[in-house]
C-alpha cells in the first residue's frame, strides 16, 4: 500500500515538510541532484520532506539553498513546527507559513494556505500532538534508507503499527442457574474473566446476568496501545469490556480467585511504588535505594566519600576541569574562572558540601581513567556525553556514568581570518569556508586527542588525516597562524577562543555532526552519588540559567529537566 500523500491541515510538521517538498518541485531538481550538490546522502535529503523523521538545521539549510531559496526563514519554522502547541501559536506559524510560501513564488501551492485562520483552526493542540508522535514518514518518492552516521541525529526510527480492527463487543447472554451439587464450569473461579470479574463488580441478585457498565478503551486486538494514548497503570486491572456479570460463584472459589487478583494488584503497586521512589528527586537516598537498580547502593564507595567531604573531613571535594578555555574554565591569578567553574561550585554546594572544592585540570583524553582512579570526584568541563564513553573501550578507557546533559551546543570549526576581510585564509590564500565540506583538499586540521571531532573527522575524511592530535584545544588554536588552517571543536568553546582575537579568528557559519550534550561525568561505580548529583542538578536549574544563557547564543541551548536523560529512571 503506498503511503498517504502530504497534507498541510494536518498539523504545522506535516505543512512545514509538505512547503519543502513543493519548494523541491518549483526548483525542478531530484532528489539525488540535492543529494549530490549538498553533499548529503539520499536518506537525509528525502527525510528533510517527512513528519516524524528530523534532521538536522544544517541539512534543511542545504535543502532549501540547493532549491534557489535563502534558509534562514524555513529553517527557523521548521524548528518551531515541533513547538505549536497553543492556538495563538497555530494562527502566527499559519500566517508565517503562507507569507514564506508566496515569498518564493509558489502561487500554484499557496491557495491552499491562504484561509490562515482556518488552517490554524485545524491544528488543535490535540491533533497536533498525535499527529507529530504518532505520524509515520510520507511519501517523499524515495525509499526510507539508513542515515548516514555523518548527518545522523540519533532519532529512533518508529514502526508502523499494524492494522486493526476492534472486535465486536460480545452480546450478554442469560447465564444458566447452576444445578446443586454441579460443579462449576471450567474457568469459572479464576482469571480475568472468573474470580477476579466477580470481585470487581457487584453480583446480581437474580440468575439473570447483567452486561458490564464500565467501558474502557480496549481496542479488541490484544495489542498495547500506542505510545501517544500509553497511560500509567495505578495498579487496578481495567473491567472487561462488554462482558456479563456473573453470579456469585461458590465460597472456596471466590476466594481462590481473590486471592490471586489481590496478589497481582499487589504485585502491581509494589512495582509502581519502587518507580516512584526512584524517580522522586526529593526523596533521601535510603527511600530510594529501594527502587530499581540501586542495590548496590549502600555499599557504593563514592556516597561515603560525599559525607565525608560534607563533614569537612580527609580532603575536600575534588571537582576535574578543562584548561585554558576562555569563558568556561580558566586559571587566572591562581583563581579558577568560567561557566564550568560556577557550575561546578553551584553542584558542589547543592551536595551539601559548605568548603571551596579543589579544581583539578586535566586534558580530555585522561578524563575517564582519573576519574575511575578516584584522583577526582566528578568532572565539569565540556564533557560530551556518548554511549562509547558511557561504555569504556576495555583497556584504555574505562568506563563511565554521565548526569544531564545540562548544555548543548552543536559542532563547528574555527579558522585564521583573511587580514580585512569576513574570509579564511587556508594554505595562504583567500577561501570561503562556511563548514567543513568547502575547506580544500590539502587542508591541514588539528583536533584534540579523544574529542568529538576527532571521532567525527577520522570517520568522514578517513583518507585525510588531521595534520596535528594535541591534548588542548589552545595548543591547536595557537598554530592558527600559518601552521594549521582549521580546528574542529565545540561551537560554544570556539566562540569563546574568537572573542579573544576577532580580528584574527573566525568562526564556521554553519555546524556539521550531531550536537554536543555536556554531562557531568562520574566514575561507573559511582551510583549513589550519580542520583545526588542529578538530584543537585535537577535543584539549581535557575542557578544554571544564569550562568549559561549567555553563552547560548547560536544552536545552543539548556535542556529542561526531563531532557535530563541521563537523571531518569532507568527500566
Amino acid at each position: 500500500m503506498a503511503p498517504r500523500r502530504l497534507d498541510p491541515h494536518n498539523s504545522p510538521r506535516e505543512a512545514i515538510a509538505w512547503a519543502l517538498a513543493r519548494l523541491q518541485e518549483a526548483s525542478r531538481k531530484s532528489l539525488s541532484a540535492i543529494a549530490a550538490e549538498t553533499n548529503y546522502n539520499m536518506s537525509t535529503v528525502s527525510r528533510v520532506t517527512a513528519i516524524q523523521a528530523t534532521v538536522s538545521a544544517e541539512a534543511v539549510k542545504a535543502y532549501v539553498r540547493s532549491c534557489g531559496q535563502p534558509p534562514d526563514e524555513w529553517v527557523k519554522l521548521y524548528k518551531l513546527a515541533k513547538s505549536v502547541e497553543s492556538a495563538e501559536d497555530a494562527e502566527r506559524f499559519a500566517v508565517s507559513l503562507h507569507a514564506l510560501c508566496t515569498t518564493a513564488l509558489l502561487p500554484e501551492h499557496t491557495q491552499r494556505l491562504s484561509d490562515t485562520h482556518a488552517l490554524a483552526a485545524s491544528w488543535t493542540t490535540t491533533d497536533t500532538r498525535q499527529s507529530q508522535d504518532s505520524a509515520q514518514p510520507q511519501d517523499t518518492g524515495q525509499p526510507q534508507q539508513e542515515p548516514n552516521p555523518r548527518h545522523n541525529t540519533g532519532q529512533p526510527r518508529r514502526e508502523r503499527p499494524a492494522a486493526s480492527t476492534p472486535a465486536p463487543e460480545p452480546q450478554a447472554e442469560p447465564e444458566p442457574q447452576p444445578q446443586a451439587g454441579a460443579k462449576p464450569a471450567p474457568g469459572a473461579g479464576a482469571g480475568p474473566a472468573g474470580a477476579g470479574a466477580a470481585l470487581d463488580t457487584p453480583a446480581p441478585t437474580s440468575g439473570t446476568s447483567v452486561p458490564g457498565e464500565t467501558k474502557g478503551p480496549s481496542s479488541g486486538t490484544g495489542e498495547a496501545p500506542s505510545t501517544s494514548t500509553r497511560k500509567r497503570n495505578d495498579g487496578a486491572p481495567p473491567a472487561a469490556r462488554g462482558v456479563p456479570q456473573r453470579r456469585r460463584p461458590r465460597r472456596r472459589t471466590v476466594v481462590t480467585g481473590g486471592v490471586i487478583s489481590l496478589a497481582l494488584i499487589a504485585g502491581i503497586t509494589i512495582w509502581a511504588t519502587q518507580y516512584e521512589a526512584s524517580s522522586d528527586d526529593s526523596r533521601s537516598s535510603a527511600t530510594q535505594s529501594s527502587g530499581p537498580n540501586t542495590a548496590d547502593v549502600p555499599e557504593d564507595p563514592s556516597l561515603k566519600r560525599l559525607r565525608e567531604a560534607r563533614a569537612e573531613k580527609d580532603k575536600p571535594w575534588r571537582v576535574g576541569v578543562k584548561a585554558n578555555q576562555p569563558g568556561l574554565s580558566q586559571e587566572k591569578g591562581g583563581e579558577w574562572v568560567g561557566a564550568d567553574i560556577e557550575y561546578a561550585r553551584t553542584i558542589t554546594k547543592a551536595l551539601g558540601i559548605t568548603g571551596e572544592p579543589e579544581f583539578i585540570a586535566m586534558g580530555t583524553n585522561e578524563r575517564e581513567k582519573k576519574l575511575n582512579k578516584g584522583t577526582v570526584d566528578m568532572f565539569v568541563g565540556t564533557y560530551g556525553i556518548s554511549p562509547e564513553r558511557e561504555k569504556g573501550d576495555g583497556k584504555d578507557r574505562p568506563a563511565v556514568r554521565f548526569a544531564g546533559p545540562y548544555f548543548t551546543t552543536p559542532q563547528r570549526m574555527i579558522v585564521e581570518r583573511f587580514p580585512g576581510t569576513d574570509y579564511a585564509r587556508i594554505n595562504g590564500v583567500r577561501e570561503t569556508v562556511n563548514s567543513d565540506i568547502d575547506l580544500p583538499d590539502k587542508t591541514s586540521v588539528c583536533v584534540v586527542k579523544g574529542s568529538t571531532g576527532e571521532k567525527y573527522w577520522n570517520e568522514n575524511y578517513p583518507e585525510k588525516p588531521p595534520e596535528e592530535t594535541l591534548s588542548d584545544y589552545k595548543a591547536c588554536v595557537d598554530r592558527l597562524s600559518g601552521e594549521i588552517d582549521a580546528v574542529l571543536s565545540d561551537s560554544v568553546i570556539l566562540r569563546e577562543y574568537e572573542k579573544t582575537k576577532p580580528d584574527k579568528l573566525k568562526v564556521s557559519l554553519y555546524s556539521f555532526g550531531d550536537d554536543e550534550e555536556y554531562g557531568i561525568g562520574l566514575a561507573k561505580a559511582s551510583a549513589g552519588l550519580h542520583r545526588e548529583v542529578c538530584k543537585a542538578m535537577k535543584n539549581t536549574l535557575e542557578a544554571r540559567e544564569k550562568i549559561f544563557s549567555p553563552l547560548a547564543k547560536d544552536g545552543e541551548r539548556l535542556p529542561e529537566a526531563k531532557e535530563m536523560s541521563r537523571c531518569q529512571p532507568q527500566p
